[in-house]
């Protein structure tokens, strides 16, 4: 699933690529990856691109009519910018452009969605309105994880996973964020000393500003608007390297699922504190 520094890395290319265009059309080729009030989509065509931003991992585009472009790229989205052609078989929707170059929303699994609604709506709507803090903010993460982690007796992985804490990060950064603060995943959130809550804060917007500038990373089938893969795996420390030495200390990376996901860590550079699971990790 696209995180926080794949949605960037889309968010900076479709600045640079759309803003100042006009919306010719939008059109679904799978009905439910498009969502739009007939109003909401009459506003949108034939409206300016005047902005784009991402909040989490959503892209928002708005325009010079009112309307906003809310698009979910979920589990396996891709946007893709082209010429006008015909779609490919996993293509699900469009946004064709004045210039004749087109935004196509790829989608394989059909979990991804296009949303079209006005922007007052965007403002008040329940997905963002109840994000978190953006995981790139080391103050504003320090500040949320001061407020939850004492209450949670959950793994500290899953607070860093949970959207209404932080906003943005999933299980490729979690993993690389904890390693980076030397916590181990299946700590308890609630175990964790203020000093060791400031370090995870820190890592935050360390790890992910490394990963937008490589692009984000590619497990399968994440490219980015210009179809290119990103490269952030290359130099992860922990995910994906499952029996691998540790480059940090020659330690054998570790595997298991902690809050119900799969989970890579060092052993000896991440030794655990306090485990909310059953089996200790060593």
């Amino acid at each position: 699933m696209p995180e926080l520094p794949e949605v960037e890395t889309i968010t900076r290319q479709l600045v640079h690529s759309v803003v100042g265009k006009r919306i010719i059309n939008i059109t679904a080729r799978w009905p439910r990856s498009l969502t739009a009030a007939p109003q909401d989509l009459d506003d949108a065509i034939g409206a300016r691109i005047t902005r784009v931003e991402r909040r989490g991992k959503l892209i928002i585009i708005s325009t010079d009519s009112d309307s906003s472009v809310l698009i979910h790229l979920r589990m396996t989205g891709q946007l893709l910018l082209g010429v006008l052609e015909k779609p490919d078989q996993h293509e699900r929707a469009r946004i064709v452009l004045d210039d004749t170059s087109v935004l196509r929303f790829n989608d394989q699994r059909k979990f991804g969605r296009i949303q079209v609604i006005s922007q007052e709506a965007a403002a008040r709507d329940p997905f963002l309105v109840a994000l978190g803090p953006e995981a790139t903010d080391a103050a504003a993460v320090a500040r949320a994880l001061r407020r939850h982690a004492p209450r949670r007796r959950s793994p500290i992985k899953a607070l860093l996973l949970d959207q209404h804490v932080i906003a943005g990060i999933g299980n490729i950064y979690a993993d690389e964020i904890l390693f980076t603060a030397g916590i181990n995943p299946a700590t308890e959130a609630s175990a964790l000393s203020i000093p060791r809550l400031r370090r995870l804060a820190s890592a935050c917007p360390e790890i992910l500003n490394q990963a937008i500038d490589l692009r984000g990373s590619t497990l399968r089938d994440y490219r980015d608007l210009d179809g290119t893969s990103g490269t952030y795996l290359s130099v992860a420390r922990v995910h994906g390297r499952k029996g691998q030495t540790c480059r940090r200390c020659s330690a054998t990376i570790a595997y298991a699922s902690v809050a119900g996901r799969g989970t890579y860590w060092c052993p000896s550079c991440q030794r655990r504190t306090r485990s909310a699971l059953g089996n200790p990790f060593t």
